[in-house]
């Protein structure tokens, strides 16, 4: 990786100086490492300058951050959820990645008991049939973009539709 005034750092080394990661604080190097890893990466990513005194990334358009750059608000995301569904990841540990929060996703649909679209008359499902609200209550979903069984990156194995009329 290139930075200003000729400042280099080897994503296949353990650098001692990130060099101009360093402002963009924790996580920094693993994930521009991540984004390195995908089959399809650009041969040349360009992410802006980020302040880190006022939190600002100067975009190259006329936004607030840097839509999946790095730096700035961004760097810090959260998923808000009803406190019957399960945590998104244990204490101490860190959502990372799009496919990290995928599962989570996929895990909540899981636990969501309810009524399924098309609504139809049928009767109830009994609470001993119900899902418990745990992460062992995870649906089994192979997203994997390189073994998915339909050819893309994040098959619905289960054709269930939500109900998001509530």
């Amino acid at each position: 990786m290139l930075g200003a005034r000729g400042a280099e750092v080897y994503l296949d080394e353990d650098p001692v100086d990130l060099g101009p990661l360093a402002d963009f604080g924790p996580g920094a190097l693993e994930a521009v490492r991540r984004t390195d890893g995908f089959p399809h990466a650009a041969d040349i990513m360009v992410n802006s300058w980020y302040d880190p005194q006022d939190g600002e990334v100067l975009a190259f358009e006329e936004q607030i951050g840097s839509h999946g750059g790095l730096g700035g608000a961004q760097s810090r995301p959260f998923l808000l959820s009803p406190l019957v569904l399960s945590a998104p990841v244990a204490d101490g540990e860190e959502l990372v990645g799009a496919e990290a929060v995928h599962h989570v996703l996929r895990r909540w649909l899981g636990e969501a008991v309810g009524p399924q679209v098309p609504v139809t008359d049928a009767a109830p499902i009994p609470a001993e049939a119900s899902v418990p609200l745990s992460a062992e209550a995870s649906v089994p979903v192979n997203d994997s973009p390189s073994s998915a069984p339909t050819g893309t990156a994040f098959a619905v194995v289960d054709h269930a539709a939500q109900d998001k009329t509530r």
